[in-house]
């Protein structure tokens, strides 16, 4: 981002920051299709032709992406990074993945937080080889965590958590094909009780969380 201006700074971001929190390809094609949709719309009634038009002919810019943005909702941040950036109506969010958020029971964030040490290890990690993130991985840091803890959740309740976390789409099945991203069709996670526990506990996942902003 270096020689960028603050509005192709925060195109960055927010672009960034949206395919994190799990907003799918149809999605971003919606933002890019308005952003082109307005810069056509400019374009109209300009001759290039024409000597007497002395108007500059108009580019396409970061502006554009960033009024698309605006009007698609996405995932912007307030301008104090460390505010809780939850936005509520009558103590109730309109986006229900963040008031599933809000909704949290305790196995359920503990698996939250699981998932966001093992990600920010995987992130400082030098290896061209990517792991994705599973809930093996994820009850493993749990119990690592909590070892000789006699306040532990029972193993039942952990898989309750998990199960839950799929339902409201926080942890989302990921596709070899696209990474860490999240499955973009037809999600549905009536699959999950079909499959054996120990296969379901290595299928990559998506986490759909900014934790250090919205918990």
């Amino acid at each position: 981002r270096e020689g960028a201006n603050p509005i192709q700074v925060r195109v960055y971001q927010v672009l960034q920051r949206s395919q994190r929190l799990g907003y799918d390809v149809r999605w971003f094609c919606r933002v890019f299709y308005m952003a082109f949709s307005a810069f056509r719309h400019e374009c109209y009634g300009y001759d290039p032709t024409d000597d007497a038009n002395s108007v500059q002919f108009p580019s396409f810019g970061a502006q554009h992406l960033l009024d698309a943005l605006v009007s698609m909702g996405g995932a912007f941040l307030n301008n104090n990074a460390q505010q809780n950036t939850l936005v509520t109506v009558n103590n109730l969010s309109p986006d229900t993945r963040i008031q599933s958020l809000r909704d949290l029971n305790g196995p359920q964030i503990v698996l939250i937080f699981a998932a966001r040490r093992i990600l920010a290890r995987d992130t400082q990690r030098e290896s061209d080889t990517e792991v994705s993130l599973t809930f093996a991985r994820m009850l493993d840091e749990y119990k690592t965590t909590y070892r000789g803890n006699t306040n532990r959740y029972a193993p039942p309740l952990i898989w309750k958590a998990f199960y839950s976390l799929m339902d409201v789409g926080i942890l989302r099945p990921g596709l070899d094909h696209s990474g860490r991203a999240p499955t973009q069709y037809e999600h549905d996670t009536s699959f999950a009780e079909e499959i054996p526990p120990p296969v379901l506990a290595q299928i990559p996942l998506h986490l759909g969380v900014d934790v250090q902003r919205e918990l």
